[in-house]
């Protein structure tokens, strides 16, 4: 297999790629075979965070040797993640107390991501937000958007800000546990002083300790329903995310694996062109891989990242 093909992005590239590997990497072939898939002509890897690299507050077996081992041959690495709560940084804090040091600079949330969008796509100088806490209002302020709290904010003081503000601004959901029925009330009253909807992640659930969590979607489902608008999702699985993070690692995108742990990280990594790796344990279980088609079905499907060693 020449060079060139390598160099040549998107899906055409991935296509070839696949129809020489899939065989013996869909149906877990041998240690040689799995190697010789994962590692020919790897210029980086994307890691999707929960249930990848760590499950809870518990490293996942083979994440340090696997760093080690990018970092010794030069490859580069990135994660992205629909965590949005947090900043990059206080993501490089928690990874490095538990044992794997990572630059904030190798970390995108999903909060950054979608701060970028709203500015690039509505040129917004505030925007009311519900959850996400720092991560999310850190990341719109880097853009230069003021971030208006709704779950900070009484009502008589969110009527205020509308009135001051004049022409109806977005609004930009993230992941919170306080959503209850006096903040949907909240929401539900602003509806008028909403021009969009963002999100700032769409999974249905997250790994936990014990099991899986409910991710953004339950809260994202209830106020769409509320305020009647679609919501607009940067992240995983939009392709906006996947050329966000290439654009940073200059790399085509067919010499570029996507490791993630639910359909949402497959779906984004095969729509990219990327080589996508499904590890199983985190949000997937092994008995949703048999029923997984079309863009949903990873070129790779592995126990643990020990597998890639």
């Amino acid at each position: 297999m020449g060079q060139e093909t390598w160099e040549n992005d998107g899906a055409r590239s991935r296509t070839r790629w696949l129809g020489e590997a899939a065989s013996a990497a869909r149906h877990h072939g041998s240690k040689g075979n799995r190697e010789m898939d994962f590692w020919e002509h790897l210029g980086a890897v994307i890691f999707d965070m929960d249930g990848v690299l760590f499950i809870g507050n518990r490293l996942r077996a083979g994440v340090i040797e696997l760093v080690d081992r990018l970092n010794a041959l030069g490859i580069d690495f990135h994660i992205l993640t629909n965590t949005g709560s947090s900043s990059s940084t206080e993501i490089a804090a928690k990874l490095d107390g538990m044992g794997l040091k990572v630059e904030a600079r190798r970390i995108t949330t999903s909060s950054a991501l979608t701060a970028g969008y709203v500015a690039e796509h509505t040129g917004a100088k505030r925007a009311w937000t519900l959850g996400g806490g720092t991560g999310l209002s850190q990341a719109l302020e880097a853009r230069g958007i003021e971030a208006l709290p709704l779950e900070r904010m009484s009502m008589e003081e969110a009527r205020t800000s509308a009135a001051s503000i004049g022409a109806p601004i977005p609004l930009v959901v993230g992941w919170t546990r306080d959503y209850d029925h006096q903040l949907a009330t909240r929401v539900l009253r602003l509806e008028r002083a909403i021009s969009e909807m963002y999100v700032a992640s769409e999974d249905r659930a997250y790994p936990g300790d014990d099991g899986l969590m409910p991710g953004v979607l339950w809260l994202s489902a209830s106020v769409a329903a509320l305020i009647q608008k679609r919501p607009i999702n940067p992240a995983k699985p939009n392709r906006y995310a996947l050329e966000y993070v290439l654009r940073a690692l200059n790399q085509p995108a067919a010499r570029v694996a996507l490791i993630g742990d639910s359909i949402s990280d497959i779906e984004s990594g095969n729509q990219a062109g990327c080589r996508t790796v499904l590890v199983l344990g985190g949000a997937t279980p092994r008995t949703q891989v048999v029923k997984l088609s079309g863009e949903a079905v990873p070129l790779q499907v592995i126990e643990e990242l020990t597998d890639l060693l």
